[in-house]
């Protein structure tokens, strides 16, 4: 039993009703009950105000409230209309963005989609007590990475305004106009590891010993191909899609420059190669016959190979990665007459 209340009387009161048998804390103790009642209907009530915590009843009553197309829930195959009633209202509040078309156009076709309002992408003149660092009218060609997504959905450049109408294809950046690029391409994941990390289906790397060409390996196992993301879920609707979002190529400078930036601080933004999920693993043969040795991502470099040349041995690293040809290759040290294995996403 509660004894908040009779906990608050002055020490004199409690003294006297010990002496005549308590009768006024029992009193209390039921008053302090009721009182608890009270104070859950309230929790409750404000409970109810809100999708996520209300009760199971309330949610009809909220999708009302909405203009919801009603659903019926089937309680027997325990499915609710929660998620349903909270997608709408989360579409309600923010109508007109560029975020709920891009979650709309996503829920519609079913493909990773990203918005853009192409008049944040114009080059305007600034006013010198406004100054806006981005876009940048004039490309850095040193940043390789980025000029890689020119006229891409993440284009981060400025453009000259486009008096062409946008339904025609060729009109883009203009005050008044918003695309929406899709990813109609589906990416599947190779190699498979258990919760632990452990690698428990892997797939073999194909070892191409061509006569008068170094050795390397392919991710494939028939032929060069590019390797691909493999998309990472938006946890909120506030969030427009980024390249770890959506199924495509993976790039070799933005991989490069990642790599690069967590072996120099390990408190790099970890994006694609992060340590739970990264978009590629490698693993070489142990030759005691034990549980293949894994390739830490420190000595994972992203090179380019020549299209028509097998790749060289790099000096002093330990394995080199083409992921627009999906090959890879390993350092001297590595005995290169043993198995790779690889997990990887292909398009």
């Amino acid at each position: 039993m509660s004894e908040r209340l009779y906990s608050l009387l002055p020490a004199i009161h409690r003294v006297r009703d010990s002496a005549e048998g308590e009768p006024l804390r029992t009193l209390l103790g039921v008053i302090d009950g009721e009182l608890e009642r009270i104070e859950a209907d309230i929790r409750g009530l404000y409970d109810n105000w809100f999708i996520e915590t209300c009760d199971e009843w309330v949610v009809p009553y909220i999708g009302d409230l909405l203009g919801v197309r009603p659903l019926h829930a089937i309680d027997s195959a325990g499915v609710s209309v929660r998620a349903y009633v909270a997608n709408t209202l989360a579409y309600r509040r923010r109508k007109g963005t560029a975020i709920v078309l891009e979650q709309l156009a996503s829920d519609t076709t079913g493909w990773p989609a990203r918005a853009v309002e192409f008049f944040s992408r114009l080059a305007t003149t600034q006013h010198v007590n406004h100054v806006r660092h981005a876009p940048a009218a004039t490309p850095d060609l040193r940043r390789a990475a980025a000029v890689e997504l020119t006229d891409t959905a993440f284009d981060g450049f400025g453009h000259t305004a486009e008096v062409r109408r946008i339904a025609s294809g060729r009109g883009r950046y203009n005050i008044s106009n918003v695309g929406l690029f899709v990813w109609r391409l589906q990416t599947y994941r190779v190699g498979r590891v258990d919760s632990r990390g452990r690698p428990a289906d892997l797939a073999t790397a194909r070892r191409v010993d061509e006569p008068g060409k170094p050795l390397y390996y392919s991710f494939h196992p028939v032929r060069d191909a590019p390797l691909f993301n493999q998309p990472q879920t938006e946890t909120t609707i506030m969030h427009l899609a980024e390249e770890q979002n959506v199924p495509g190529k993976l790039r070799g400078p933005l991989l490069r420059a990642e790599l690069d930036g967590l072996r120099r601080s390990e408190k790099w933004p970890e994006v694609f190669f992060s340590k739970d999920v990264p978009v590629l693993r490698v693993w070489v043969e142990n030759a005691a016959g034990e549980s293949p040795l894994e390739v830490d991502r420190g000595d994972i470099y992203i090179c380019d190979f020549p299209a028509d040349l097998a790749p060289a041995s790099p000096e002093r690293r330990t394995v080199a990665v083409d992921p627009l040809r999906g090959r890879l290759t390993f350092a001297p040290a590595l005995a290169p007459e043993q198995r790779a294995f690889v997990s990887y996403s292909y398009g």
